[in-house]
């Protein structure tokens, strides 16, 4: 028969392998989860400034949507034209009637 001694050295590297590997599997899962929480604050960080580029995006179009549309001054032109004929017309009339 083993004595209590031999059982004890041949799990002892069980025991001590299945510890050491609990610990570094933890430290493993540890590191991931701060480096799947810095990707995470990252992708937060971009869909915030998606977001406010979207809605500077969209006031600025509102901006230009609000805007009303130029006028053609053509009939303003074509109106003063005639005045200035009138006008010119009847300068002359008094003119010529002294």
């Amino acid at each position: 028969m083993s004595t209590w001694g031999d059982v004890l050295k041949s799990i002892t590297p069980t025991i001590l392998g299945f510890v050491g590997g609990a610990v570094v599997s933890n430290q493993e899962r540890q590191k991931a989860k701060g480096e799947a929480n810095d990707a995470k604050a990252v992708a937060d960080l971009q869909y915030q400034t998606a977001l406010a580029q979207e809605s500077a995006l969209a006031l600025q179009n509102q901006v230009k949507t609000n805007q009303p549309a130029p006028k053609s001054n053509t009939a303003l032109y074509i109106g003063l034209g005639v005045g200035a004929v009138v006008l010119l017309g009847v300068v002359i009339f008094a003119f010529r009637r002294k």
